[in-house]
């Protein structure tokens, strides 16, 4: 062996153990999706899992719940986080959403959550000036969105946030308070504009 070949050695020795974890992380995920299809689910493989990506155990997908292509979950790993992500039959969850997952969050019964939209359940902590805020770590309360309510697209909920059921939230609003059931709100910050008709 020569010593050019030597010296690349290292460098070969991490890529084939990264493509090893990528085989079995994308192994584990296939697993994941065929035991969700047996459910009736609809689960798109271009999901991501961040995180902990090896976490299935962290995620309860109901019977016949849809996830578009393109979706994040990112279920933190950090101390203090308590993810676990709860997603009831029949919710639909659109392309490229993004779920951050570090106290739980949980979507339910034919609930809607249109595309692009960010449901997040942490917060970056900011108390101290000597650290950099992305070292600080995090703090955050659960996010609920209950049965049958309707996020448009681009919708944010932020941590501490229940979107009661049958409420609706119009596109691109920003949803920093709780929201009773049956009321539509729009905006950002989202307001009340006006209870569903009965």
């Amino acid at each position: 062996m020569s010593l050019q070949n030597t010296a690349q050695m290292p460098g070969l020795i991490g890529r084939l153990r990264e493509a090893k974890g990528a085989f079995v992380k994308n192994q584990s995920l296939r697993q994941w999706l065929k035991a969700q299809s047996r459910n009736g689910c609809r689960i798109d493989r271009e999901i991501a899992l961040t995180g902990q990506p090896s976490r299935f155990d962290l995620i309860d997908a109901g019977a016949r719940c849809i996830i578009e292509r393109d979706v994040t979950i990112w279920l933190s790993p950090d101390e203090g986080g308590d993810p676990r992500l709860v997603i009831g039959e029949d919710a639909f969850i659109g392309r490229n959403t993004y779920l951050g997952v570090y106290q739980p969050v949980t979507i339910g019964r034919l609930a809607q959550v249109g595309a692009y939209c960010y449901i997040i359940s942490a917060s970056h902590r900011f108390d101290r000036r000597d650290i950099p805020i992305r070292m600080q770590g995090f703090t955050g309360a659960p996010v609920a969105i209950e049965e049958d309510a309707w996020l448009g697209t681009h919708v944010v909920v932020l941590p501490g946030v229940t979107i009661g059921k049958g409420a609706i939230v119009g596109a691109g609003s920003v949803v920093t308070k709780s929201i009773p059931p049956y009321q539509i709100w729009a905006g950002s910050p989202a307001k009340f504009l006006r209870e569903r008709p009965e």
